[in-house]
């Protein structure tokens, strides 16, 4: 989406918090088997 969100600091301090937690980051999208394998965070 590429939009700035410096002016919304609740934001990205809840964004910050929640990529902190390991089931959270493990439920991201292109962590998931059916995420296009350019997208991937890990190799397959």
């Amino acid at each position: 989406w590429r939009i700035d969100l410096t002016k919304y600091s609740f934001i990205t301090n809840i964004e910050e918090k929640l990529n902190a937690i390991d089931a959270f980051k493990a439920a991201h999208p292109n962590q998931q088997p059916d995420c296009p394998k350019k997208e991937r965070a890990y190799k397959n």
